[in-house]
């Protein structure tokens, strides 16, 4: 389910890969600023699970090193649909 709180983990773990690739120097100080931007009015405008993912996709694929946190979702989306189908099953 797709809520705020949901927004803030992701922005959670965003910032915190953020972070993780300053401190590796995957990230310099010229691209932190337009990541930050780009992070910034993504989480103000994504309204679905399925935005999320398309947002993912493309930080991945021009920043490598958010390819864990689209893992991370991935496996969460997965589990979700698990459960899901376990109560249409029933």
């Amino acid at each position: 389910m797709f809520d705020e709180n949901y927004k803030n983990k992701m922005t959670l773990s965003l910032t915190v890969r953020i972070g993780r690739a300053i401190k590796s120097g995957e990230l310099d100080d010229n691209e932190l600023c337009e990541v930050c931007s780009y992070v910034a009015v993504a989480m103000d405008t994504i309204k679905s699970i399925e935005e999320v993912a398309d947002f993912l996709t493309k930080m991945s694929a021009r920043w490598p090193f958010f390819q864990e946190v689209l893992n991370e979702h991935k496996k969460m989306d997965n589990t979700i649909a698990q459960i899901d189908k376990m109560f249409v099953n029933r």
